[in-house]
């Protein structure tokens, strides 16, 4: 069964990193099952996370969205670089499940017996309508100083929301 599962895992992932390599995302090896797109200094992310109720029958999983500012990065850490950003470094961070239309978190699971055609049908389409377009016009410096200026945080507490702001006015 665990075979089945990997192999249907890979399945979806090769669909959607396909997709992803289409918009110019390139795959990064050494993070797992992360892809990124650099554009302006500035970096995107697409993230495959496994759930702790991953098991020997079952691997669940979401995609997590993220942008990293280059210019809040190089402000606050000058030394680092854009080919080793990771979800976690991004200052803007989503779940797939509130970019498209549900509106709330989404977790697949894969198992022996799942449809992994099916699965990896509706994430492409949801990477090509609503995520690839978020994660755009986010990397735009200036999008995501409006978002910030509006009061919106995705994946931020407000004193990050706060303080990425002055760094952005400060420029």
């Amino acid at each position: 069964m665990a075979d089945d599962r990997c192999f249907g895992q890979l399945q979806v992932q090769s669909c959607c990193g396909e997709r992803c390599k289409c918009a110019s995302f390139t795959w990064v090896s050494t993070a797992g099952s992360v892809f990124r797109r650099a554009q302006q200094g500035n970096v995107a992310v697409l993230d495959f996370q496994k759930s702790t109720k991953t098991d020997k029958d079952s691997i669940v999983f979401t995609i997590n969205l993220g942008v990293l500012c280059g210019h809040i990065m190089k402000t606050l850490d000058p030394k680092r670089r854009e080919d080793e950003v990771r979800i976690t470094d991004c200052h803007l961070r989503e779940r797939i499940g509130f970019v498209v239309p549900e509106g709330r978190d989404i977790w697949w699971t894969i198992t022996a017996s799942t449809d992994e055609a099916r699965y990896a049908n509706q994430l492409t389409t949801a990477i090509t309508q609503y995520v690839l377009p978020y994660l755009e016009k986010f990397l735009a410096t200036e999008n995501l100083h409006q978002l910030w200026k509006s009061g919106s945080c995705p994946g931020l507490t407000e004193y990050q929301r706060t303080h990425f702001l002055r760094i952005l006015e400060s420029r």
